[in-house]
């Protein structure tokens, strides 16, 4: 919270003129704040203004004043700086005028109102210098009402205030006196004759004071202050007091107080008693007499004839006698009093292990020891602690076992009981301080309420006052960390210095009311004059210098070194300002670096910008969210940067016009000065890319490279001047001195090296790479040209892709390829070539030539349409639409490839391969590595087949050939020979994989090949004929008659099935050959395949069945015998029985 001022007025008012119009009078005043310290030394601004009791405002002006070494200042009231109202027009004799007093000790940033005060003599002054001189009093009149007229010859008048009052009857032995209205009289003071009594009745001596029967203990009788307002000397109800000002440099003779003797010499007052600031005196005569009478002593009276000595105090020697055989609690010297009980009170006592001086000092000893105390009740609780030294009324007056102490004041260290090794010296230093330990307090209030704090260190007047458990706290100066309650490890020095710290730790805090209002911050370093007075909450920050981080609040890791640098700061962290008023107006932004004076002054908010240069980034001020990550280094550099972001901008005035471009990168003296909304731009060099505007995406590297880019985008320009002249021009590539210098609107044109196209004006989509490469080239566009020289001597033609060093130097021609040293060195016209090696199509000028190889077409001038490949090829041709492959200069019957574009026809003079090394053996040869080899034949046919492979004998004509054959008409494959004058097709397979034979098939040897196999069989065989199995018994050997028969027929069974994977196939009937391997193996026959499939071999089941039924047929021969004899029977019976029947 603020403090207000407490302004005590010392108002001297005197007129500033007698002679003329008064004009001005003086104002004087001590400046005090509210615990009544004088601010001195101070500049301050001062406020009065001229109202009535209604508080109608009649005139104010301003005053800029700094108060002295005693916090005084004075003004002439008229004479400052008018704000409302005329001097002159204040209306003195109208009524009684009040003057108003504001004042304001942060440069007018806000403003205290102190109080009115009223003005008396003035009014009458300023009225009657007002007017105008007369030539004397004409007469003077009674208006019988206490007033008196006076009447001038001019025709004025003056009437004075009421006169009258009460008759001298009325008020016998009172003080007379006026109060403005009249003459009234009081009994306060009393007079009879020389005699004067105060607040008593009668007068009975030369000066009677009475106190009021009323007052309390502590209500002064009498008092004389000093000008300061400081007691001087004061009577009380119960004392006396003198107060001795320690920093008076008095002469001996008037400092202190004295008590002194009067002689009859000159010097007629001899002084036998002084206290002055640094002693106290008694002063003993020369000439004493006796032993006994001479000096000082305290004795007492015995029964015998002497007396015993107790005190001695000589010139020599200062003597205290004690009963060495005493006990400890009496031996030593004390001093007591006595009371109506039993015992007296002890006012001083000393003994060799204690010494206590002062009204019930250490009165509660047990077991202490080494203490010494002074002062009333000092040190009364002391029971067991050791080594204490406490002076001042009741210091130390609850210490039991507390060890080590020195408490030197009123009621300095009174709550401490257990602390050890504290050190408070003040008027109530480390008053509550229970059991904190090495604490050092020195000055009043300091530490006054800690109560377990240790290890602190609170020097100046209210220092740490209201610290109760911090600890490792250094405060020096005047009300330095006054509210620290449990903070720590800070060090705050100067005048209220870290005042509101609470709990805030690790900080230090250096400068008059540095950190002022921090509570809770943490590891922040604040050094100067209000450096980081406003932080709150913040930590991490570092502030050097007058005004450093001043607002800052909550703001963390923030380093601000110079004076006023992060000035408006709040709540923004991580930033970093070195130089006076760096970083000045930047408010809640983080990640900020600026240094240099005033560097990024007027930036608002943006973050993660560098900002390095006197007035570097000055003007950043309209920044909002988008002005961040900007680097600004160099005087004035980013000057007139407002919104842009991610910039870096380096050097002298570099990017010195900048509003809000973005992602720049401008380094070098007044690179991209100009430039204000540009994007993406990368200028480094001596005032490259000086003009830009509002371009983006260009790299100007080099001096003055890109000098006069105005809107021109996506350029880079890298070397001296490169890019110079560019003005709107964009996408270009210029690298190397003077490249591209002379283009200014062109498009996307790549020139790298010394000179390569720096003569282009109107070229665009070149792309020239070499020394000079494409020099001269003006208008000639989408050329790309590599090579030192290359194209160098000439403006080029479109489309052009030159390669080579010295390769087209002179080329004007259009969309050819030239690439070698020297390829085309000569050729000047003809288009759409492609010229490939040293020297090759050197001479020439001809269209839609291809020369590839060394010297390749060296000697064709004007040909056209031709392709040369090889070394030399075609060096000899001089014609058109020629092909040559070779790799020597032979003619068309040498060369291992030639053909005619014009005749459509190919020659070779060599074997063909494919993937495998030509095998002479063969003229042709296809090699796989990796898979099959193929040949594809593609026609449109010639109506009668799409495409035709004929196998013949040289020089034979059409005799014995033979012809492979794909059908125009029904796409079928046949082979067909040509023999005796005639075509004959023995095969055809039409495209459902049928073969048609015309003639026999017969295999190369007898009864060694099948027809299918066990796994691979044909579905059915169609014979007009049958199926002959050959059967010569000249064939034949080992014939027996077979063994098997019917029973082996019988044994066998017979199914119908379905072949499996034939889901919609026709039922069929046979025999399972797994039953017929049991019965008759030499039918059943076994595959070659993985399953080794069984199959039946049925034709061979023939001669079974035939054995089988020749059996068969004898048995029925047999059965056939026997049923005729049994027939023969029956038909014996049968006519018996007729016969029997007949009867």
């Amino acid at each position: 919270m603020k403090k207000q001022l407490l302004v005590v007025l010392a108002c001297i008012i005197s007129l500033a003129h007698l002679s003329a119009q008064p004009t001005t009078f003086n104002y004087q005043a001590v400046v005090r704040d509210t615990d009544g310290n004088i601010i001195a030394d101070q500049p301050i601004l001062l406020q009065l203004s001229i109202i009535d009791f209604q508080e109608t405002l009649y005139y104010t002006e301003e005053h800029s004043a700094t108060t002295n070494g005693f916090g005084q200042i004075q003004v002439e009231v008229g004479a400052g700086a008018p704000i409302s109202g005329l001097f002159e027009d204040v209306p003195w004799a109208e009524q009684q005028l009040l003057m108003e007093i504001k004042v304001s000790i942060n440069e007018g940033v806000s403003y205290i109102e102190m109080g009115q005060s009223p003005l008396l003599g003035v009014p009458y002054a300023f009225y009657a210098a007002s007017i105008e001189p007369g030539t004397g009093i004409e007469s003077v009149s009674d208006n019988g009402d206490g007033t008196l007229t006076f009447h001038f010859t001019d025709g004025s008048s003056y009437t004075t205030p009421n006169l009258a009052g009460p008759t001298l009857e009325d008020q016998p032995g009172n003080l007379i006196y006026h109060d403005s209205t009249g003459w009234v009289g009081t009994d306060a003071i009393k007079i009879a004759g020389s005699n004067v009594a105060i607040g008593t009745n009668p007068a009975i001596s030369r000066l009677l004071v009475h106190g009021d029967v009323t007052a309390n203990i502590d209500d002064p009788i009498f008092e004389v202050k000093n000008k300061d307002g400081n007691v001087v000397f004061a009577v009380y109800q119960n004392g006396v007091e003198v107060n001795v000002d320690e920093s008076a440099k008095n002469k001996a003779q008037k400092g202190g107080f004295a008590v002194g003797g009067l002689t009859g010499g000159k010097d007629s007052i001899v002084q036998y008693f002084r206290v002055t600031p640094d002693s106290v005196r008694v002063y003993l005569k020369n000439d004493s007499t006796k032993a006994q009478k001479g000096g000082f002593a305290v004795g007492g009276l015995t029964s015998g004839k002497g007396s015993t000595e107790y005190l001695r105090v000589t010139r020599d020697s200062t003597r205290v006698y004690v009963d060495n055989s005493a006990k400890a609690q009496k031996g030593g010297f004390a001093v007591g009093g006595l009371t109506s009980g039993k015992n007296g009170a002890y006012f001083m006592d000393l003994t060799p292990e204690n010494y206590f001086i002062g009204h019930e000092s250490g009165s509660n000893l047990s077991t202490g020891l080494y203490n010494s105390t002074l002062g009333y009740q000092s040190g009364y609780s002391i029971n067991e602690g050791n080594s204490n030294a406490f002076i001042g009324y009741q210091s130390g007056y609850n210490n039991n076992i507390g060890s080590g102490n020195l408490f030197l004041g009123y009621q300095t260290g009174f709550t401490n009981t257990d602390g050890n090794y504290n050190t408070f010296l003040g008027y109530l230093a480390g008053y509550s301080n229970t059991i904190g330990v090495f604490n050092t307090f020195l000055g009043s209030f300091s530490g006054y309420s800690t109560t377990n704090g240790y290890n602190n260190t609170f020097v100046g007047d209210s220092t740490g006052y209201h610290n109760q458990s911090g600890y490792f706290n250094t405060f020096i100066g005047t009300g330095c960390g006054n509210q620290n309650t449990n903070g720590n490890s800070n060090v705050f020095i100067g005048n209220k210095a870290g005042y509101s710290n609470t709990s805030g730790f690790t900080n230090i805090f250096i400068g008059n009311k540095a950190g002022y209002l921090a509570e809770t911050g943490q590891q922040n370093v604040y050094i100067g004059n209000l450096s980081g007075y406003h932080s709150t909450s913040t930590w991490g920050n570092v502030c050097i210098g007058f005004r450093s981080g001043e607002n800052t609040t909550t703001g963390g890791a923030n380093t601000f070194v110079g004076a006023r640098t992060g000035f408006t700061n709040s709540t923004g962290f991580s930033n970093t300002f070195i130089g006076i008023e760096a970083g000045y107006t930047l408010d809640t932004s983080c990640c900020n670096t600026m240094i240099g004076d005033h560097a990024g002054y007027l930036v608002a908010k943006g973050e993660n910008n560098v900002i390095m240069g006197a007035y570097a980034g000055y003007n950043f001020a309209e920044s909002t969210e988008n002005g961040y990550a900007n680097v600004f280094i160099g005087n004035e550099s980013g000057f007139n940067s407002i919104e842009g972001f991610a910039n870096v901008m380096i050097g002298h005035k570099a990017g010195f016009s900048n509003v809000e471009a973005n992602s720049s990168v401008v380094i070098g003296n007044e690179s991209g000065y100009s430039i204000t909304s540009g994007t993406d731009n990368v200028y480094i060099g001596n005032k490259a890319g000086y003009s830009s505007t509002e371009n983006y995406s260009n790299v100007f590297i080099g001096n003055e490279s890109g000098f006069n880019t105005t809107t021109g985008s996506d350029n880079v320009f890298m070397g001296f001047l490169s890019g110079h002249s560019n003005t709107t021009g964009r996408e270009n590539v210029y690298i190397g001195w003077l490249a591209g210098r002379s283009s200014e609107t062109t498009l996307g044109n790549t020139f790298i090296g010394s000179s390569t196209g720096e003569h282009n004006e109107e070229g665009y989509s070149n792309t020239f790479i070499g020394l000079h490469a494409g020099s001269l080239n003006k208008d000639g566009s989408e050329n790309t040209v590599i090579g030192a020289w290359t194209a160098s001597d000439t403006t080029l033609g479109w489309g052009n892709t030159i390669m080579g060093m010295g390769a087209a130097r002179v080329l004007t021609g259009n969309h050819n390829v030239v690439i070698g040293n020297r390829a085309g060195e000569i050729k000047e016209t003809g288009s759409n070539n492609v010229i490939i090696g040293r020297g090759a199509g050197h001479k020439n000028q001809g269209d839609a030539n291809v020369f590839i190889g060394n010297d390749a077409g060296n000697f064709n001038a004007e040909g056209s349409g031709n392709v040369f490949i090889g070394n030399e090829a075609g060096a000899h041709e001089e014609g058109s639409n020629k092909l040559y492959i070779d790799n020597t200069p032979n003619d068309s019957a040498h060369a291992m490839i030639y053909g005619d574009f014009a005749e459509k026809t190919v020659r070779f003079n060599s074997w063909l391969s494919m993937n495998a090394p030509p095998d002479k053996d063969y003229d042709f040869t296809i090699d796989n590595r990796w898979t099959s080899s193929n040949i594809k034949l593609n026609g449109v046919g010639d109506g009668y087949n799409y495409s035709t492979l004929a196998l013949c004998a040289k020089n034979s004509s059409n005799e014995n050939l033979w012809q492979i054959n794909h059908s125009l008409n029904d796409h079928k494959l046949s082979i067909a020979s040509h023999s005796g004058g005639g075509w004959h097709v023995p095969l055809t397979i039409d495209t459902t994989g049928i073969f048609n034979f015309d003639g026999e098939l017969i295999p190369v040897n007898d009864n060694t090949k099948n027809i299918g196999s066990s796994s691979n069989r044909w579905n059915t065989v169609y014979a007009a004929n049958g199926v002959v199995q050959t059967s010569d018994a000249r064939l034949k050997t080992d014939i027996t008659n077979l063994s098997y028969g019917l029973a082996e027929i019988m044994s066998l069974r017979a199914v119908s099935f379905h072949w499996k994977g034939k889901e919609n196939g026709k039922q069929k009937i046979g025999l399972i050959a797994q039953e017929v391997d049991d019965v008759i193996k030499e039918v059943v026959t076994k595959g070659d395949n993985e399953l080794q499939t069984l199959g039946i071999n049925y034709s061979n089941l023939i001669p079974v069945l035939i054995k089988g039924m020749q059996e068969q047929q004898s048995t029925i021969r047999q059965h056939q015998s026997t049923i005729t004899k049994q027939q023969e029977i029956i038909n014996d019976l049968l006519n018996r029985i007729e016969k029997i029947e007949n009867k």
